[in-house]
């Protein structure tokens, strides 16, 4: 199982040691259930579990420097509001 990672700007968003390990445990069901090797050109869309009124959306890439990395987006409703 590869080793899922955070960028700066997702762990600001997501603080809480507990949805961290959520958002991780999702990560590691992808990859139970897919190839690794068809995966790694891909983008994962991670969102916390519940459903809850998230302003952001997360999604974890491949880079070969640092493997996958969870990034933090602004949704764009959120960002017209600004």
């Amino acid at each position: 199982m590869p080793h899922l990672n955070w960028s700066p700007d997702a762990l600001a968003v997501v603080r809480d040691r507990a949805e961290r390990q959520a958002m991780t445990r999702l990560f590691d069901a992808y990859f139970r259930v897919a190839d690794e090797r068809a995966l790694a050109a891909t983008v994962l869309h991670l969102n916390l579990p519940g459903g809850s009124a998230e302003r952001y959306n997360f999604r974890a890439q491949f880079t070969k420097e640092k493997g996958w990395v969870v990034h933090a987006k602004l949704k764009r409703e959120y960002l017209i509001l600004r």
